[in-house]
């Protein structure tokens, strides 16, 4: 069936492994990240090649794991595109009753953890304090009010009558 795109899981029976293990390779469609805003949208769904394991009541998954997403620039909104690759990859899996481990979940949240808090396009600066404190001043001049430094130093100073 060629028109059906990756699985939506990852799922290792255990009890069918060899006892070198097994080698997996693949993608796990995007559609696993069901991520709710655009500041990080999934461009590929994750690709792995991993050496799986079984050891004792666990299974042991070494190899590489990879995604790619458009994620928005806390600097300049803009998007750019930015891949998550762990390597190497090392995680155990405890196995269920049934000896199958659904590796799906574990290797999602291991993606996402590895994005940055706040991206940052290559090349994108902030603006400098100055520049920061400057803009702030003339946004608050423009409604009547003096800049937000003034105000902390007439408290700070015991003068209330700025605040009033």
């Amino acid at each position: 069936m060629s028109g059906m795109g990756p699985p939506l899981v990852l799922i290792v029976n255990a009890g069918e492994l060899p006892v070198e293990g097994r080698r997996l390779c693949g993608e796990i469609d995007k559609a696993v990240f069901d991520l709710p805003d655009r500041l990080a949208a999934p461009a590929s769904g994750i690709r792995y090649d991993l050496h799986v394991l079984r050891v004792g009541a666990e299974v042991l998954v070494r190899g590489w794991i990879e995604a790619d997403f458009e994620l928005q620039c806390v600097v300049t909104l803009d998007y750019f595109p930015h891949r998550v690759k762990l390597e190497p990859y090392v995680e155990a899996f405890e196995l269920g009753p049934d000896e199958r481990a659904d590796l799906t979940g574990r290797l999602r949240e291991d993606i996402l953890l590895a994005l940055p808090a706040y991206p940052r396009r290559e090349g994108a600066e902030s603006l400098p304090e100055t520049e920061w404190r400057e803009r702030d001043g003339e946004s608050l001049g423009a409604l009547g009010a003096s800049p937000v430094w003034d105000v902390l130093d007439a408290l700070d100073s015991g003068d209330q009558s700025e605040t009033r």
